[in-house]
């Protein structure tokens, strides 16, 4: 992904696994040291999260002017889809929060 994401909002798995000797393929006799692993994987990013409560909160204040206004400006540029509107400005949030959030620590 080319913008910063944030990292995972929540990692669901931590997996340590410690150094061992392997058996390469094809050769019993050899044998090589393959060092110590943690994987982090699953979950989502913050980037993801931070999109994801924006658009709840986009989607339960839709009837606000400041919503219309912005959906006005959207179909001027010539976006018609409405929800490919809602995801550009959950977005868009995730992305400032993200940028603000790394000014301050």
């Amino acid at each position: 992904m080319s913008k910063e994401d944030g990292g995972q909002a929540f990692p669901n798995e931590i997996k340590h696994i410690e150094g061992n000797y392997v058996q390469q393929e094809g050769s019993p006799e050899t044998r090589e040291w393959e060092p110590s692993k943690t994987y982090i994987s699953g979950g989502m990013t913050l980037r993801q999260y931070f999109a994801g409560q924006a658009l709840v909160g986009l989607l339960a204040n839709s009837n606000d002017i400041t919503t219309k206004v912005t959906f006005e400006d959207a179909i001027k540029k010539g976006e018609t889809n409405s929800n490919i509107t809602w995801a550009r400005l959950s977005f868009e949030q995730a992305d400032a929060m993200i940028a603000e959030g790394g000014k301050n620590g």
